[in-house]
């Protein structure tokens, strides 16, 4: 995955929750005049929260909510925060748990609706701002994105074998620092190159030499103070 997001490298825990979090927080209601499954909105991909404030326009010119009240989100939102209070949280939980508060199963006409969003939210946390996703293992190692490469190379600037993943610490503190987004601009054309050479024939180019430049940038300086002081090198 991209350099810039990191996100794999915890499995996007901790990015999912905010993600959760900042699709709790859209409260723009929506009211619909037909029913949703013959609805344009259907086709929408809307918040999670204005998927639970929807609510349908009577013939007499009321209204009425298709999944919950004000009082019933507000628990359940409580209920969420809970949840991802929690170091561990997955997709399926959260899914159990809206299942859970709102009494419906997957015949549920809005199971599916609240399904697809919440692996939106998931797959939006896990890629960060990239509009692209490698969907094989052979495309995803071949990808300039791959997450082991970026390790290989943070071990090669501090002379170090990587660890096998990041932890929440380190991708926050990496992110934090003011040549971060330098190196991995670097990282990204040293991997261009890189599938240029195999593009033009040379089918096993030596990343370790590419990356040992690295080390004659005195910017990494912080970068690998970090790295060191992380994996113990």
């Amino acid at each position: 995955m991209s350099p810039f997001a990191l996100h794999r490298g915890y499995s996007a825990t901790n990015a999912f929750s905010h993600a959760v979090q900042a699709d709790l927080d859209v409260d723009e209601r929506i009211v619909i005049s037909e029913h949703y499954s013959s609805s344009r909105l259907r086709e929408l991909s809307l918040t999670l929260r204005q998927i639970l404030q929807l609510a349908q326009l009577g013939t007499d010119g009321s209204q009425h909510r298709l999944l919950a009240d004000d009082a019933t989100i507000g628990h359940l939102q409580d209920k969420i925060a809970d949840l991802l209070s929690h170091e561990v949280v997955s997709k399926h939980a959260l899914l159990a748990l809206i299942q859970q508060e709102l009494k419906f199963d997957e015949d549920h006409p809005f199971y599916e609706v609240i399904a697809a969003r919440i692996s939106v939210i998931h797959l939006l946390a896990t890629i960060g701002n990239l509009s692209f996703l490698e969907v094989t293992r052979s495309r995803d190692r071949a990808s300039p994105y791959y997450y082991q490469h970026l390790l290989d190379h943070l071990g090669v600037l501090v002379d170090c074998p990587p660890k096998r993943e990041f932890g929440v610490e380190l991708v926050d503190e990496l992110r934090s620092l003011q040549w971060w987004r330098f190196f991995a601009n670097y990282h990204l054309r040293l991997m261009g190159d890189l599938q240029a050479r195999q593009s033009s024939g040379d089918f096993n180019p030596n990343r370790r030499v590419m990356f040992e430049g690295s080390r004659l940038i005195t910017q990494f300086d912080d970068i690998r103070a970090v790295i060191r002081n992380a994996w113990g090198a």
